[in-house]
């Protein structure tokens, strides 16, 4: 799943990804990835961290809540990292 506010950013991943074989899907915000993830399964999350409605950072708060096995695939745009738990988050090198 991308979750990107910049439209055009995210059919960017959408196409790149969909040529290697992955079907992805794409929302505008956290509010509407949330929605999703709820009716759909996802294998990871690549996630824009300033979005209207739902930043980021309160989106991955989300589903740390309602699927926190996607937490360890959670893809900070941003910084291009792997997000993981908080505790491992900080013994992660900058």
């Amino acid at each position: 799943m991308v979750v990107d506010d910049d439209v055009e950013l995210a059919m960017m991943y959408k196409e790149l990804l969909g040529s290697q074989g992955y079907i992805v899907n794409t929302a505008p915000n956290g509010v509407e990835a949330l929605k999703l993830i709820m009716r759909h399964e996802v294998d990871a999350i690549i996630c824009d961290m300033m979005m209207p409605h739902m930043p980021g950072d309160m989106f991955y708060t989300a589903v740390e809540r309602v699927k926190p096995h996607l937490c360890a695939r959670f893809i900070d745009r941003k910084s291009t990292r792997l997000n993981f738990s908080h505790s491992q988050q900080s013994r992660m090198p900058s």
